[in-house]
């Protein structure tokens, strides 16, 4: 359990799931949580963020 984690549990599974639902703040802490029980590009995680967020903040983000 100290190394792998809960049964079931997955971290890239949850990544892939995330979806900003709030504000930001609470996607921003949620995804770190996620993303500090991997071991990823930070391509790989600038991509993940950005997808996870509401349509209208990544039309904003691509923007600037």
């Amino acid at each position: 359990m100290d190394r792998f984690g809960k049964i079931g549990e997955d971290p890239m599974v949850e990544l892939m799931n995330l979806r900003q639902h709030s504000n930001v703040t609470s996607y921003h802490e949620e995804f770190d949580a996620i993303i500090n029980k991997l071991d990823l590009s930070e391509e790989y995680v600038v991509s993940c963020f950005r997808d996870g967020l509401k349509h209208d903040i990544q039309i904003m983000d691509w923007m600037f």
